[in-house]
């Protein structure tokens, strides 16, 4: 019954532009929608027989199941997550193929096979609770994981990917500098501030499950990113990446005397001499006087950053903001006309 109501290719009209809805689609699911508690309740039961469902709920059923997930409808989406949660918990004999079924869809769709999938959110909730289970072995993470992370596309699940990265690293360490490695040398060169942000905030999530003798194996080429990252003129990636400086400078995770700090050092004096921000600049002068304070950088740095920050660019900054503004009050206050009086 389940299987001849609910399996069936969607119709043309359930196709339609994210956010949208249709009453057609609508109407369906009010009929269909009873068919899903009943077969919700069924999995309930206490008289339910694993060894005998297993003829019927099989892998093919478990793929037709996950196709629902595409409905344009959010509470269709909702039922058939809350049918497989069920059948996670009941048809032990499934889980496999459920987590099969979730990773091959998420897989499929980071590497563009799918271009457009609705139930992408509920997939990679599924995903989590599996990894928390201690049910994903390393293997099949190190499939899914990297692809997810720097699909450009998937900016709107940054949440979501963030909380299967943090439970996947929890269980298997190894995979924080395997996902980074992966992320550091596939990043797109096209110079899109939205893609990069979102790529940087996933590498600050797997650095704060890193360990120390992890971070050393891509100490330098992370550096080397974020020193690249940090002089943006887009003052939001830019504070993006200083936090990420701030927090492996607080750490002490930055080398002493070399040419990563070198370079770092360089970058950020020139957020601090040149970038528009005030904010991007104080942080910058923050993190160079952090710098001088713990001793990171050579004689001839020291020098020049200690002279640069003698300069106090942001009170400039701040008097140059405060003086143009008068200037706009002024040129945008109204002419009093002149009245002339005649005295007779």
């Amino acid at each position: 019954m389940f299987a001849e109501n609910i399996f069936r290719p969607l119709p043309v009209s359930s196709y339609v532009y994210e956010g949208e809805e249709n009453s057609e689609m609508t109407w369906e699911f009010q009929q269909t929608n009873a068919v899903y508690n009943a077969f919700n309740a069924f999995l309930w039961i206490k008289c339910f027989e694993s060894a005998k469902a297993s003829e019927f709920i099989d892998k093919r059923f478990v793929n037709a199941l996950v196709q629902r997930l595409d409905s344009c409808l959010d509470a269709e989406r909702s039922m058939v997550k809350e049918l497989m949660t069920t059948m996670f918990c009941v048809t032990r004999y499934l889980r496999e193929d459920l987590l099969n079924a979730i990773v091959d869809m998420l897989t499929d769709f980071g590497y563009g096979f799918i271009k457009e999938f609705k139930g992408i959110d509920v997939l990679l909730c599924l995903l989590r609770d599996f990894i928390e289970c201690a049910l994903v072995p390393e293997n099949v993470l190190t499939k899914v994981l990297p692809v997810l992370i720097k699909h450009t596309s998937l900016c709107n699940y940054q949440d979501a990917i963030h909380e299967c990265l943090e439970s996947a690293v929890k269980s298997h360490t190894a995979l924080a500098t395997h996902c980074m490695d992966c992320v550091l040398k596939n990043w797109p060169a096209n110079g899109d501030s939205k893609v990069d942000i979102t790529l940087l905030a996933s590498l600050f999530c797997l650095y704060e499950c890193c360990e120390p003798e992890q971070w050393s194996s891509v100490q330098s080429r992370m550096i080397h990113q974020l020193s690249r990252l940090v002089r943006s003129k887009n003052a939001m990636l830019c504070l993006q990446a200083e936090k990420f400086i701030g927090r492996i400078i607080v750490d002490g995770r930055v080398p002493r005397l070399g040419t990563s700090v070198g370079k770092l050092a360089d970058s950020l004096l020139d957020v601090y001499n040149n970038h528009w921000s005030l904010d991007c600049v104080t942080v910058a002068c923050d993190h160079l006087k952090r710098l001088l304070k713990f001793r990171f950088l050579d004689m001839r740095q020291t020098s020049v950053t200690t002279e640069a920050l003698g300069e106090v660019r942001q009170q400039k900054m701040f008097d140059e903001l405060v003086t143009k503004k008068n200037i706009g009050l002024v040129k945008s206050r109204p002419k009093i006309p002149k009245v002339s009086v005649v005295i007779s």
